[in-house]
């Protein structure tokens, strides 16, 4: 579970901890149908958290449950990103059951942080994209889904992940923009998929990943 333990303050004085969590979220949308999906708490904090890669309109108040390492909570919704922005597909959550360290981070060690902006040096972007993956050992190549990507890395959907440190051929597909690259598996999540950072990349597959992503910012 990586950490990134460099404080910067947060106009909402919480405090947060930057994390990649895959999470499952439930609850109803703003519209009142229910939904199940996967995402990922980008940061995490005694009292709030925040979740990235919703793909639903849900509203503030709303109450939705959060799964994490087999633990359950039901959460309130506290702020939501605007569908159309770059926040999109965000929410910021508070606890409304006590679950012993549900995010399984001991925040009296980190208690010295200051608070930060939701922010990474690489916006993370929903995404609706398929993956060709080449194996390592050169044995054909698998099909998955991306759901979120930013210009330093992707995450993509596997049910039998490879192990983190495994570098991998890829081939990605989204609003009809090619991109071809390598990768290194930096954390894995077994029935989730992985998150992976991008290594080798040309010049015009860097091009058309700069398109992709001013695309999803829209």
């Amino acid at each position: 579970m990586p950490l990134a333990l460099n404080p910067v303050t947060n106009a909402r004085q919480t405090l947060l901890i930057e994390v990649d969590m895959p999470v499952r979220v439930w609850g109803m949308t703003a519209s009142g149908e229910p939904f199940l999906q996967s995402a990922h708490a980008v940061s995490a904090g005694p009292n709030r958290a925040s979740i990235a890669g919703i793909e639903h309109e849900v509203a503030a108040g709303e109450i939705i449950g959060v799964e994490y390492r087999g633990f359950r909570g039901r959460f309130c919704v506290v702020w939501a990103g605007q569908a159309g922005t770059a926040e999109a597909g965000k929410i910021e959550i508070r606890p409304l059951d006590i679950v012993q360290n549900f995010w399984g981070i001991d925040f009296n060690q980190v208690s010295e942080l200051q608070r930060f902006v939701e922010r990474r040096a690489a916006p993370r972007y929903p995404c609706r994209g398929s993956i060709s993956i080449r194996q390592p050992e050169g044995a054909g190549s698998i099909s998955a889904s991306v759901p979120d990507i930013s210009l330093s890395g992707c995450y993509i959907e596997l049910m039998e992940p490879f192990p983190v440190g495994t570098r991998l051929a890829l081939l990605l597909n989204a609003e009809s923009i090619s991109i071809r690259f390598t990768a290194e598996v930096r954390t894995s999540h077994p029935g989730v998929g992985m998150g992976a950072k991008f290594e080798e990349m040309s010049e015009s597959d860097r091009a058309a990943l700069e398109r992709l992503i001013a695309k999803l910012r829209r």
